[in-house]
C-alpha cells in the first residue's frame, strides 16, 4: 500500500498545496482503502514531519 507516498509525490510536484492538505488526503484515501478491505471505520493519524 503506497497511498501516502503517492500523495507526497504529487506534494513534492505541485508545491502550492498546503501541508494541511495533503495529510487530509492522506486520511482520506487511507480511511476509503480501510472500508473498502475490512468493513472497519478506522482511526487515522497522518503524521508529516518537514524536513
Amino acid at each position: 500500500m503506497n497511498i501516502a507516498e503517492t500523495e507526497l509525490e504529487s506534494y513534492k510536484n505541485k508545491m502550492e498545496e498546503d501541508i494541511r492538505d495533503v495529510r487530509q488526503n492522506i486520511k482520506d484515501k487511507v480511511n476509503k482503502y480501510i472500508i473498502k478491505e475490512t468493513g472497519k471505520r478506522p482511526v487515522i493519524l497522518p503524521v508529516i514531519i518537514e524536513l
